[in-house]
């Protein structure tokens, strides 16, 4: 039978998934996350499911899995590096949250609850759930991110965020055939401008900006865009600084070699890279080159301090 589709959330909007998909008699969950607003918005409760699955450790999918956990006797199939970045933003998330004073939806109780329900999968291999096979494969986003092929009468094909072309950190997605396809849609009809392009006019405004004697700062998520600024850096002239949250990011990265496209020349970017541990260390960043810094999105995290200089 073709499967049936529940949004707990993310169904009209980027942010906070929740997919519940129903087939065989079997009911499976894929991401269950938050958005990071202010205040966060989270998605609907989850009912009883028999498996969970991650498909990539960005807050707006791995966000309430310690929530979920902590209710439901059930797994959470991830790849490992999933798991260890999803684990370190949940704990962040709980920081972050009693700062703002924002309601605690969990703690760290809940946080290792969520920790000791994975069950670890690699790309290529398949898992048993009811009467459903599902394959992971690469989606090419961030390191680890999977897309989850459903086998039955008919192929569903799961994914979240997904990249087919290459990056400086990951191999993009190869195609998988299917029937049916449930994926994520951020950027769904538009075409991006060519990524070559893209970095030469970011070092060309870097170049500008340093030549007028100003402060190049580069908010980046922690989780990808971080690492992908300073593989762009790596090669260039100027010395750059890491702030916030990205140099715990890099160490489990470094850890999980295979998922990367070039665990050597990430070594190499963060060898080269100058990472700010001290109040002594943020003003020598600021008469840096480049800062390196979270949070992304400019509304909170070591970049506004730059920011307020």
């Amino acid at each position: 039978m073709a499967p049936e589709v529940e949004f707990l959330g993310g169904g009209d909007e980027v942010g906070r998934l929740g997919i519940v998909l129903k087939c065989d008699g079997t009911r499976l969950l894929f991401d269950y996350g938050m958005t990071a607003s202010s205040p966060p918005s989270y998605p609907m409760p989850a009912a009883p499911v028999d498996m969970a699955f991650l498909t990539h450790s960005h807050l707006d999918h791995c966000g309430m899995i310690p929530w979920l956990a902590s209710r439901y006797d059930i797994n959470i199939i991830s790849t490992p590096i999933s798991r260890e970045i999803g684990l370190l933003l949940m704990q962040d998330s709980i920081k972050v949250g009693k700062a703002e004073g924002y309601p605690e939806m969990y703690g760290d109780a809940e946080v290792k609850i969520a920790a000791r329900r994975f069950e670890e999968i690699e790309f290529g291999d398949t898992t048993s759930v009811g009467k459903l096979q599902v394959t992971a494969h690469s989606a090419g986003h961030i390191p680890g991110a999977t897309m989850y092929e459903l086998h039955g009468k008919k192929t569903t094909l799961v994914t979240g965020d997904l990249h087919t072309l290459d990056t400086r950190l990951v191999m993009g997605a190869k195609p998988v055939k299917c029937d049916n396809l449930i994926m994520e849609s951020t950027y769904s009809g538009r075409n991006h401008p060519d990524r070559l392009k893209t970095e030469y006019d970011l070092l060309k405004k870097v170049s500008e900006v340093k030549s007028r004697g100003g402060m190049v700062i580069i908010p980046a998520f922690a989780v990808g865009r971080t690492q992908e600024m300073l593989l762009l850096l790596k090669d260039s002239r100027y010395e750059y600084w890491l702030d916030g949250m990205g140099k715990a990011v890099n160490k489990i990265y470094l850890s999980f070699p295979g998922y990367l496209r070039s665990a050597k020349r990430l070594r190499q970017a963060v060898n080269r890279t100058r990472e700010v541990r001290s109040a002594h260390a943020r003003a020598q960043a600021s008469r840096g080159d480049v800062i390196v810094t979270t949070s992304g999105m400019l509304d909170g995290g070591p970049v506004v301090s730059y920011v307020d200089r």
